[in-house]
C-alpha cells in the first residue's frame, strides 16, 4: 500500500518505504517511474504482531479469541508479545512529522504495510472510509483534503 502527500511547490519526491522486501518491491517502480531514488525508514516497517505473526485467521481466532474479536470490531489492539496500540501510534505520529516535513517542498510516496497505513491515514486526518485500504491500493492526501482509496 503507498500514501502519497502533496503540498507546495515541488523540488522533487521523495519515495519512502518500509525496510521490509515485499515494500520494497513495491516502491522501486514507482521511484524507477518518478525518476526518484527510495529512502528506507525502519519505522514505516510492518507492526510487530508478536504471537499473532505467521497465524492463519483460524489459528489466531482459537489461540487469542478476544484479540481475534477486537480485530473484527475494528479496534486498534495490543499484540500479545509484540507492539501496543499506544507504540504503533507513537510510531505513526512521528513518521508523519517527517512526512509533513517532506512534503514542504516535494510530493512524498509512502510505501508500508496496511496496519501501520491506516494509523499514518488518521494522523494526516484522512476520513474513516478512506483507513480500510485494500492490499496495492493507494491514497493521495493534499492539504486540507483527502481523496478516496484508488
Amino acid at each position: 500500500m503507498a500514501a502519497e502527500v502533496s503540498a507546495g511547490p515541488r523540488s522533487g519526491v521523495v519515495v519512502s518505504s518500509s525496510p521490509l522486501r515485499r515494500a520494497i518491491a513495491t516502491a522501486r517502480p514507482i521511484a524507477d517511474r518518478l525518476g526518484a531514488s527510495i529512502e528506507v525508514d525502519e519505522a514505516l516497517a510492518e507492526i510487530d504482531f508478536g504471537v499473532a505473526d505467521g497465524l492463519t485467521w483460524e489459528e489466531l481466532a482459537m489461540s487469542e479469541p478476544i484479540l481475534a474479536a477486537e480485530i473484527l470490531a475494528g479496534g486498534d489492539p495490543d499484540w500479545p508479545g509484540g507492539e501496543t496500540a499506544a507504540e504503533v501510534a507513537a510510531r505513526a505520529a512521528a513518521v508523519v512529522a517527517r512526512i509533513r516535513a517532506a512534503a514542504r517542498s516535494d510530493a512524498v510516496v509512502v510505501v508500508s504495510h496496511g496496519g501501520l497505513l491506516r494509523q499514518i491515514a488518521r494522523e494526516l486526518g484522512v476520513p474513516e472510509a478512506s483507513q480500510r485500504l485494500a492490499p496495492a491500493s493507494a491514497i493521495r492526501v493534499d492539504p486540507g483534503r483527502a481523496v478516496a482509496p484508488r
